[in-house]
Parts: C-alpha cells; structure tokens; sequence
C-alpha cells in the first residue's frame, strides 16, 4: 500500500510557486497577523500537502526576511504530506540546480543555500524554522495547534467534493476566527460557499 501511495502521490512544486501568492502573504497578511496576534506574539502557519518541501521553505525565507517584524514573536511553521519520500526530501533539504532555479533568484540562492557538488542544501538557520511531518488529511486531525495561516494549495482539488467538505471542516477546526486558508491558483472547489 505505502508503494501505490507513493507512486500516485503528486508533487508538482517549486520555490514561490505562483509568485502573487507569496507577494499578498508577506506584504498583505503578514502585517494583519502582526497587528492580530500582538498580545500574543504567536503566529502559527501550516503547508499542508507541502510535497517536498519548497513552499513551506519559501513561507520561511519570507519570515526570514521579515525577521525585525517578528524579532521576539514565536513564529511555527509546520509542513506535512503524505508521501515519506517527499517529507524525506523536504527535511533534508537538497535540491539539484534546476529546483533551486525554478522560483528563487541568484540572491536569495546565495543567501540561503550552499553549493554541495550538483545540488544546493538549504541553510541550517531555514531548515530549523520548519516541522516537517508525515500526514494523512483523511485521518482524523491530529494537530491541536491553531494556525493562523493554512496553505492548502492544489490538493483538495484531487477528492470528491463530499471529502473536500470534510477536509475544509477540519482544517476550519484548526484555525481560530480570521484565519486564512491559501487554496491553489484557479482551484475550483464545488464544496465551497
């Protein structure tokens, strides 16, 4: 069964992978959680279905970025998929040159890689920033955080809409009042109000 899954698992992803996404998060919703969550100076945000790893490190980068903003806040990022491939992957953090090409430009490929042979590992100081985990959504949740911030990107579009229905109510379940939830670029939802 691990084999079938692996092998029907999809994980078509790269670095800042639609671009306009991650340009509203951190100039657009990043400031909004700031001002939300000052009492608490927590922000909790969760790539799930996050493949071999390249959007919850790009979430990442753009906290980095953005480190005077949250310089004493408590910020968690977590990352799950369902394929142990590519949560192997995503936790080591090596990527081949024509990955890191695909969405990151020279500067932030210096900034935040180093060149090992053919590949680029990602920098310690990133890798540590994220909780990568094995996750099976059609499991009951298992996450007793709230995120303020779900990046649900391109997978609910592969379950029938009663199980989309089940899905977004449990990722509801995991997100306090005003949270957000990121679907794919065109993702049609039928289950969706």
């Amino acid at each position: 069964i691990a084999q079938v899954v692996e092998a029907l698992a999809f994980s078509d992803t790269s670095f800042f992978r639609d671009y306009d996404v991650f340009y509203q998060f951190e100039n657009i919703v990043l400031p909004k959680l700031k001002e939300k969550c000052r009492a608490s100076k927590k922000l909790n945000i969760w790539s799930l279905g996050c493949s071999t790893g390249q959007e919850a490190y790009s979430i990442a980068m753009i906290i980095d970025k953005n480190h005077k903003m949250f310089a004493d806040w408590n910020v968690n990022i977590h990352a799950s998929d369902l394929s142990a491939d590519a949560i192997s992957k995503a936790q080591h953090g090596v990527y081949s040159n024509f990955e890191v090409q695909t969405g990151l430009n020279a500067h932030m490929i210096l900034q935040y890689f180093s060149q090992n042979g053919d590949n680029w590992n990602i920098s310690d100081k990133i890798k540590k920033m994220i909780d990568f985990r094995k996750y099976n959504m059609l499991n009951e949740a298992i996450v007793k955080s709230k995120f303020e911030v779900v990046f649900c990107r391109n997978v609910l579009r592969y379950f029938a809409p009663e199980l989309q229905d089940l899905l977004l109510k449990r990722i509801r379940e995991t997100q306090p009042q005003g949270g957000y939830l990121y679907l794919g670029k065109g993702e049609h939802l039928s289950s969706i109000e």
